[in-house]
């Protein structure tokens, strides 16, 4: 695992960029959810999620900071109704967090795992199905689908999958780079980009 990881060099480099958030910003937020990946604020004035997230190694022999931080982008690839918008690094019980903000969805109710599977499989994902149900398509697979109410059935009647986990199975830059042409898309890897630099991760292979 790459040294790329510890907080107090993300947070340095957050500084650095003018991306740092105070953690007494968050204090404003009366509403918060704990998740297990960090803490969710729910901002009602703005019909939106604000979530501080501690980076989770969930592979821990391919995963890598570059992957963790680019992360959110591949899930903006695959599911622009929950896009996320990157707000910036903060520290939450001394380990520094990426924080991130989400549209609300108004839900009926989480998604019946039989709609889940149409949902992915018409949009061209195969089935995986080993301990847990999960789908795949070349570049992608795509976990935690039918736990912690992922995927929601919305009132709208359509299907929006809010928080899984989307592991690359190639180069993630190399999957991100065919998006580059959506200006949301490009936006958002552009806010990130110095924070790579200061942390002298190497971004030649992504094409800005």
């Amino acid at each position: 695992m790459e040294n790329y990881g510890k907080s107090e060099q993300i947070i340095c480099a957050a500084k650095n960029c003018g991306i740092y958030i105070e953690p007494e910003y968050f204090n404003k937020y009366t509403d918060k959810i704990k998740a297990h990946e960090g803490i969710i604020y729910i901002d009602k004035e703005n019909n939106c999620l604000i979530k501080a997230k501690t980076p989770v190694f969930y592979f821990h022999e391919k995963e890598t900071f570059k992957n963790i931080l680019l992360g959110y982008i591949l899930h903006n690839i695959y599911f622009p109704n929950t896009k996320y918008t990157f707000l910036g690094v903060t520290k939450r019980l001394g380990k520094s967090c990426y924080v991130l903000q989400q549209d609300f969805i108004d839900s009926q109710r989480p998604a019946e795992p039989n709609e889940t599977s149409v949902y992915f499989m018409e949009r061209g994902f195969r089935k995986v199905k080993t301990a847990k149900l999960h789908f795949e398509d070349d570049d992608v697979v795509i976990y935690d689908v039918t736990e912690h109410d992922n995927v929601l059935l919305g009132k709208d009647g359509k299907i929006y999958v809010v928080d899984p986990i989307v592991y690359p199975k190639k180069q993630i830059t190399e999957i991100i780079n065919k998006y580059l042409d959506d200006e949301f898309i490009r936006n958002e890897v552009n806010k990130i980009l110095p924070m790579f630099e200061q942390l002298h991760v190497d971004i030649s292979d992504i094409n800005i």
